[in-house]
């Protein structure tokens, strides 16, 4: 069986992008994959869309995005579920940090989404 982490800063949470991978999340399990999320910490108790129960949720121990008590606790978290793919749902520098190191030495194929805008506006002299 393959293992899929989807990390996000906070979850659950309200919004499209975690209607979305709520949406994935169930697809992925319906397709006989196990799935993780992973945050750093929670805006609801419960998420606010419709989650299997085969979803795995856990809060890393430290509101440091990249610190390295994160860093040691995704990465042993990683090996012990035998995790094949992260999804990394957050594009900050932090968060890429954090996803990059925790995988560090392993197989693991990482992902990242980015939302929003990357085209930034020139300025505009006249």
């Amino acid at each position: 069986m393959k293992n899929i982490l989807i990390f996000f800063r906070f979850f659950p949470s309200v919004g499209g992008t975690e209607r979305v991978f709520t949406i994935l999340a169930n697809s992925f399990i319906t397709n006989g994959y196990d799935v993780h999320i992973v945050s750093i910490e929670k805006s609801l108790d419960v998420p606010m869309f419709y989650l299997d129960k085969q979803v795995k949720c856990s809060i890393l121990p430290h509101k440091n995005v990249a610190c390295q008590e994160n860093i040691r606790t995704l990465h042993s978290y990683l090996i012990d579920n035998e995790i094949d793919y992260i999804i990394n749902n957050d594009s900050i520098k932090e968060a890429v940090k954090l996803c990059s190191e925790a995988k560090e030495n392993t197989n693991i194929k990482l992902v990242t989404i980015h939302h929003g805008d990357i085209v930034y506006k020139k300025s505009i002299y006249i």
